[in-house]
């Protein structure tokens, strides 16, 4: 793990990222309230997840997970098990981190016929960890922490998920996006229960507040040219409604356009479940940009977007 201090009492950890697990970068505040916001580290040696070693080590008070993607997730059940800190998950998607036949539902089970279930289930069940959570609270945007001489404020930041949350730091002027598309990969839509207007909405709005660093789940931490990170994010947006629309315009069905890749511009696996996963998350992303094309255009939702640069 990779440690970086923000503010004396804020810390910012990326997990060794060179090891192929599920992981993602958590923030930890310290101070008489100590609090860790997604803690999935991945995986160790000989598999046990490094989060149980974060768990024992700073001894947290509270533990937040962000949103359900099991990236962010999957570590839950290890607070009970390892900790003695309240674990709070976002109100929105209560059902889904507690009960497996909803995430399924919400997942691979909406995605048409050809979807891989089986595949699905047993890649989260038994290779990721999934658990349904029985110990835990609820949080929403109304929630506001004090510790370490921090204002930490819960944000609302729907889009990529039904109920994604940010975190502001006050004092620092620091602001954790988490999810929200401001690192390698790109907005990120692939699930059914993605809403791209709302994620737009939540990344214009999280771009007017005022923010010294951008901390990432998957980029590490931006202290410079923030604007430009942001444009660059929403016009990668722009930029794949234009392709899906020349596409359409050239007389291309959805199947094609979503084997020649969205979101995934690798060519389409050969071997399964890899091949069904590509297809079913470029289909889904395809779908979010229809139900905006269908309804003019991306900048004519959002006139915003106009100034941004392809």
């Amino acid at each position: 793990m990779i440690r970086t201090h923000i503010a004396p009492s804020l810390e910012y950890i990326q997990p060794d990222v060179s090891k192929k697990s599920m992981n993602c970068s958590a923030i930890l505040v310290k101070g008489p309230l100590k609090i860790l916001i997604d803690g999935q580290m991945g995986l160790g040696s000989k598999g046990k997840p490094k989060t149980i070693s974060l768990l024992q080590t700073e001894k947290p008070d509270k533990a937040f997970i962000s949103h359900y993607h099991l990236d962010h997730s999957a570590w839950g059940h290890l607070v009970a098990e390892h900790s003695k800190a309240d674990l709070y998950i976002p109100r929105q998607e209560e059902e889904r981190l507690t009960d497996l036949s909803c995430f399924l539902q919400k997942t691979a089970m909406d995605s048409g016929p050809n979807s891989p279930v089986d595949a699905w289930t047993h890649l989260l069940k038994d290779i990721i960890g999934y658990r349904e959570l029985k110990d835990y609270r609820l949080y929403d945007g109304s929630m506001k922490l004090k510790s370490g001489g921090l204002t930490i404020q819960c944000v609302e930041a729907p889009g990529h998920s039904p109920g994604h949350m940010a975190f502001y730091f006050l004092e620092p002027k620091a602001l954790f996006v988490v999810d929200l598309g401001i690192d390698r990969f790109g907005p990120w839509y692939g699930w059914p229960d993605a809403d791209l207007a709302l994620m737009v909405e939540s990344m214009l709005r999280l771009r007017s507040i005022k923010t010294n660093v951008i901390l990432t789940s998957h980029n590490g931490i931006i202290s410079s040219g923030l604007n430009q990170a942001w444009e660059e994010s929403l016009s990668a947006l722009l930029t794949r409604e234009k392709e899906i629309q020349k596409k359409l315009d050239k007389g291309k069905s959805r199947e094609t356009i979503v084997a020649e890749g969205i979101y995934y511009k690798m060519r389409l696996p050969r071997s399964e479940p890899q091949r069904s996963f590509r297809m079913m998350w470029d289909g889904n992303i395809f779908d979010h940009h229809m139900a905006l094309i269908n309804n003019g255009s991306l900048a004519k939702c959002f006139p915003e977007l106009k100034k941004i640069k392809l």
